[in-house]
């Protein structure tokens, strides 16, 4: 029987004929409706409940994963330049203010900056952004289309 957990644990001494025959009919019930829910799923295009069978316990064969060391990506995964097409129309060299003694200079990274009129994604276009989407109430398909 499909019957529910709750319905399902009650005691053998009483179930008496007349509980043993509406249990039946729960079961019977609650099997139509779990068929009326597959057609219905069905009908609305959706597939119906799967079909899982039981795990037979074995290891999956895994020689043919790759090893996770591996740095191979997937076809199409490859990273696009973002600042490819942007014009640049200053670039600046910062120094840092302070250098600790014993300092080392392990290198440098590049970043492109952008901002109406400031610092990397800056204060300005920040608080312009945050301001028209909580005070002004602007979607925020219109903000990327106003930037």
């Amino acid at each position: 029987m499909n019957i529910p957990k709750h319905i399902a644990q009650i005691p053998e001494e009483e179930k008496i004929p007349v509980v043993i025959d509406l249990l039946e009919i729960i079961n019977f019930q609650y099997e139509e409706i779990q068929k009326l829910k597959d057609e219905i799923a069905r009908l609305k295009g959706e597939k119906g409940k799967p079909d899982i069978k039981p795990s037979r316990l074995e290891k999956p064969d895994t020689s043919k994963k790759k090893d996770k060391g591996s740095d191979e990506k997937r076809p199409g995964s490859v990273k696009r330049q973002k600042t490819a097409s942007l014009e640049i129309h200053k670039e600046e060299i910062i120094k840092p203010e302070v250098i600790p003694p014993g300092s080392v200079q392990r290198g440098y990274k590049e970043y492109t900056v952008q901002d109406i009129a400031g610092i990397h994604f800056g204060p300005n276009l920040q608080n312009f952004i945050l301001y028209q989407h909580y005070h002004s109430h602007v979607t925020q398909p219109l903000i990327a289309q106003q930037l």
